[in-house]
């Protein structure tokens, strides 16, 4: 996945970011997640990565439209993001 420019992210993302990418299956990175009190879109688009890689397609494609909603750009991301090639967008 490409790297998201620093502006769209926040604090609690980039400490999503770096939880998903050490242990994307611990209760952990999901707790992280949902413990982030101003989610945008990178934490809707992160929470989405983290349901595709535990095989839930369905609550993934939710959370990745909510991203996309929040902020469209990411559809550049997510359209050639391989972690969503299961996912209906």
């Amino acid at each position: 996945m490409p790297s998201i420019p620093p502006p769209v992210c926040n604090v609690g993302s980039n400490l999503i970011a770096s939880k998903i990418h050490g242990a994307i299956s611990t209760p952990a990175a999901e707790q992280t997640i949902k413990n982030v009190k101003n989610a945008d879109a990178v934490t809707s688009y992160l929470h989405a990565i983290l349901c595709a890689r535990q095989g839930n397609n369905s609550e993934a494609s939710s959370y990745l439209k909510e991203a996309l909603q929040k902020d469209n750009s990411l559809a550049a991301y997510a359209d050639k993001d391989l972690e969503f090639a299961k996912i209906n967008k």
